[in-house]
């Protein structure tokens, strides 16, 4: 290794620059001796254009948008998914009752009102799995109690009452 590599290693870009103070030992009298760098020019301060303030919004949407990924491939605790496994039996269940009374409850008379009252019928069926699918898709990125909220109040609202009441 020759020695102007020996000394490359130990030097850093910008040594070379005229107006650096050098450092020596005695620090009051390097103060002594320096000159005063000149005073570099004053800044103004602008007034923010229309472009500064798009930018500015879209560094916050991108920000807005990188914590909601964040929160999305956040791992669930396990009392979360324990919570979403029984809500999610609870809503199969009710789905399942619902079905039970449909198939229970056949009309056997042709009427007006029977493409009406098979509507309502595969409305009341769909109705639980219905509101699971919303529940979860449009509480995403949301704090999970908000959640969990959504999907018990789907719970309680939804009970088949003509199953659970035998009719």
């Amino acid at each position: 290794m020759t020695p102007d590599e020996d000394d490359d290693a130990l030097s850093w870009a910008g040594d070379t620059d005229p107006t650096l103070v050098p450092v020596t030992t005695s620090a009051p009298a390097a103060r002594k001796t320096a000159q005063p760098a000149p005073e570099a020019p004053v800044e103004v301060p602008r007034e923010p254009t229309a472009l500064d303030i798009a930018e500015d919004a879209e560094d916050a949407a991108a920000e807005a948008y990188l914590e909601a990924a964040e929160r999305d491939t956040a791992q669930l605790s396990s009392a979360m998914l324990i919570a979403y496994g029984i809500l999610a039996g609870v809503y199969l269940l009710e789905t399942v009752g619902w079905l039970v009374h449909v198939l229970r409850n056949q009309i056997a008379a042709a009427s007006v009102f029977q493409v009406t009252d098979q509507i309502v019928q595969f409305l009341a069926v769909a109705s639980a799995p219905l509101w699971l699918a919303a529940a979860l898709l449009l509480t995403r990125g949301r704090v999970a109690r908000t959640r969990v909220g959504w999907l018990l109040l789907g719970a309680f609202v939804l009970v088949p009452w003509p199953f659970v009441l035998g009719k």
